[in-house]
């Protein structure tokens, strides 16, 4: 049986909680992972299939992009979720690019939830 990995990359607890607890609520099945830097997250790629990541862009050790460009090579087909605080045209620019989809601050059980294909 094949197990799915959500992994949330942010320095905020609140945010990963939010994420987290939403996101077992519509995928109790799934594994979950938190890492609170660039660095723990790729540990973490390296050892475990990620299907799912949420990065939050201002990460304490780079930018949340960086880490998504590094975790689109380790993981093609991964979806990849970049949480950001404004509209940026550069950073919206190179998140489509990569097929990195953005959720804007502040992160919510709403926001999650339209992330989601209506069957879910």
């Amino acid at each position: 049986m094949h197990n799915n990995t959500l992994l949330t990359v942010n320095a905020s607890n609140s945010a990963n909680s939010i994420i987290l607890d939403t996101m077992t609520l519509v995928f109790p099945e799934w594994t979950t992972l938190v890492a609170n830097s660039s660095n723990q997250a790729l540990e973490k790629a390296n050892t475990t299939s990620i299907q799912w990541a949420f990065i939050d862009y201002d990460l304490p050790d780079t930018n949340g992009l960086e880490l998504a460009i590094n975790f689109r090579l380790l993981y093609p087909a991964a979806r990849i979720t970049l949480l950001a605080g404004q509209y940026n045209p550069g950073i919206h620019g190179l998140a489509a690019q990569m097929n990195v989809e953005i959720l804007y601050k502040p992160v919510d059980e709403r926001g999650l939830l339209s992330l989601l294909p209506k069957s879910a």
